[in-house]
């Protein structure tokens, strides 16, 4: 190949580069109005798995029935805080969730806790209520039990066929929220 041949071809890569990355669209920013009803329909799944797990417990343990509706409502009450947050930050730090997997794994501080807090005053009330719930539940005596059951238990039915419905249901959610971006 001459040398005027190969300025050429190096030249037409160069400039076919330049011209793809300029001509090439940008990946538009994923609107609120996409996002928000996968995030609310995957909260509601979060909320619904909870009742039924609690009720799944009750019917095969009622002596542990308190125990597991107390840990629903702590996991309740911790779903409902991290959708508060998504939202929070969307609105405030949109950058931070500039991915789907930002959405599953978002970065927190105590900055960012605490500006929540101030943000609304609701928000604070979320968040007391959460730490009190989760207090109680650590130091219920039934706890261990409560545990221990969960624990051997989540392989079995009908837990597992709970977990596993649970399970495709958030990964359709994940999907919608992907395809947003």
């Amino acid at each position: 190949m001459s040398k005027g041949k190969a300025r050429l071809s190096r030249t037409s890569i160069g400039f076919s580069i330049l011209l793809l990355s300029v001509a090439a669209p940008a990946s538009a920013e994923p609107s609120w109005e996409c996002l928000e009803p996968a995030l609310q329909q995957e909260l509601e799944n979060k909320l619904q798995f909870q009742d039924d797990f609690s009720a799944l417990v009750a019917a095969e343990r009622p002596d542990l029935a308190e125990i597991a509706n107390l840990a629903a409502s702590a996991s309740k009450s911790g779903f409902e805080i991290r959708y508060s947050r998504i939202a929070w930050l969307w609105e405030n730090h949109r950058a931070r969730l500039s991915s789907p997997d930002s959405f599953w794994s978002y970065s927190w501080n105590e900055g960012d806790t605490k500006a929540w807090r101030l943000a609304d005053e609701n928000h604070a009330a979320a968040q007391d209520i959460d730490d009190s719930l989760k207090q109680r539940l650590r130091e219920h005596q039934k706890a261990n039990a409560f545990r221990s059951f969960a624990s051997e238990n989540r392989g079995k039915d009908p837990f597992l066929s709970l977990a596993t419905a649970f399970s495709e249901q958030v990964r359709l959610y994940r999907d919608s929220v992907e395809e947003c971006y």
